[in-house]
């Protein structure tokens, strides 16, 4: 079974999003993947972000009983598909673990764009519904392409 894992700084806000839309994306697609999220600074187990919970409600799906967790060397293995919020996500990764390096990407790069999703954190209701209909409408290339590729 293939693995993909939404890594963003602190997971509660945007991987935790990307999780719980590819999760769904891949149900409707019908596609045999696991999808998990992870963070690249996690000290203490913490609840996703409530305007995470909030903009997640509009899709249908929940994210209250997500806790933050730690990107690790274990979840590199069976070589998941990793795809960073940022470029700086995607280089501390390649850095921490230079065997993965074909990977790792961006989300926007997987999806055939370029640039960041940029980090919602601190930020309005208005500014994280703006990241999680980025990251649908990116997701949506994205299982688009899973899809021919698993089939």
């Amino acid at each position: 079974m293939k693995k993909i894992i939404f890594v963003c700084t602190g997971n509660t806000c945007r991987s935790p999003m990307a999780e719980k839309l590819g999760q769904m994306m891949a149900q409707e697609k019908k596609l045999k993947v696991l999808i998990l999220s992870r963070g690249l600074s996690v000290s203490i187990e913490e609840s996703a972000h409530e305007r995470a919970i909030f903009a997640m409600k509009t899709y249908g799906l929940d994210l209250l009983t997500h806790r933050s967790t730690q990107f690790k060397n274990s979840d590199c293995s069976g070589k998941p598909l990793i795809l960073a919020m940022t470029f700086q996500h995607k280089k501390a990764l390649q850095k921490r673990y230079p065997e993965m390096n074909d990977n790792i990407f961006t989300l926007k790069e997987y999806a055939g764009e370029s640039g960041d999703v940029s980090d919602p954190f601190g930020r309005s209701q208005a500014v994280y519904d703006q990241c999680a209909q980025e990251m649908s409408a990116l997701l949506v290339k994205i299982f688009d392409k899973l899809q021919e590729e698993l089939v």
